[in-house]
């Protein structure tokens, strides 16, 4: 399965789950409704997973993070309309600004594991210590940003991504650890995310389809499918 196929499958996932959320029990009996919300639960695991594999692989993490900064700003107000009914609603914030601090604690990592540069001729060298320092500062400061911002999934979200990078050579430990996460942070509910998992072992290390034009696609997929669903949720 290529990296197009599960985005593919993520997307999907979360459109069923803000469709339910969106229209809850108004077009909705209520199993229809819970079955919606747990297919859902697929979708972050995914995008954590996504994530991760494409801070390894990127050959630039800087033009990543500036990618979802700049759309976790833009889905802001479509998220707050569509989920929340206002423009702004400042006690929650869209999933893009988890990924977005999880890439951040995972790109500190990647520059501690190298010299720090601070010219062409030259570099500061760090003993281990102070590298695992910086890089658990790092993940705490983007920890607390996502509580500040209350952000989709919160600190587990981060912790997720974070983990899922740390064990990426230990996949059954990482999943492990995924799930524990999803169990403490979120409850039973989220167990159900754990169906993505089989996903992640067929997974060919292939991006597949994909082009500048298809991965702005899916970037604006996001903000884009919230905006909709919100003019639908106005007409009925």
């Amino acid at each position: 399965m290529t990296g197009f196929v599960l985005k593919l499958i993520a997307i999907l996932s979360m459109l069923i789950d803000h469709t339910a959320a969106v229209f809850n029990l108004k077009l909705f009996s209520y199993d229809t409704y819970i079955a919606m919300r747990y297919i859902g639960r697929i979708a972050f695991p995914i995008f954590c997973f996504l994530i991760v594999e494409g801070a390894i692989y990127t050959h630039n993490i800087s033009k990543y993070l500036l990618r979802l900064g700049i759309f976790a700003l833009i889905s802001e107000i479509p998220f707050d309309l569509a989920l929340r009914g206002k423009i702004f609603y400042f006690e929650a914030s869209n999933v893009f600004f988890t990924l977005f601090l999880g890439l951040f604690a995972i790109s500190v990592s990647q520059l501690m594991t190298n010299d720090i540069s601070l010219s062409k001729k030259g570099s500061i060298e760090l003993s281990v210590m102070p590298r695992v320092a910086i890089s658990i500062s790092a993940l705490v400061i983007s920890c607390l940003i996502s509580y500040l911002l209350s952000t989709d999934y919160t600190v587990g979200g981060v912790l997720i991504i974070y983990c899922m990078y740390i064990l990426h050579d230990k996949p059954v430990i990482s999943y492990i650890s995924m799930a524990l996460i999803l169990l403490v942070f979120f409850g039973t509910i989220e167990a159900w995310g754990l169906f993505a998992i089989p996903l992640f072992f067929i997974y060919n290390q292939k991006r597949g389809l994909n082009n500048k034009i298809i991965q702005y696609l899916f970037y604006v997929f996001y903000p884009l499918h919230l905006l909709i669903l919100w003019c639908i949720s106005l007409i009925i």
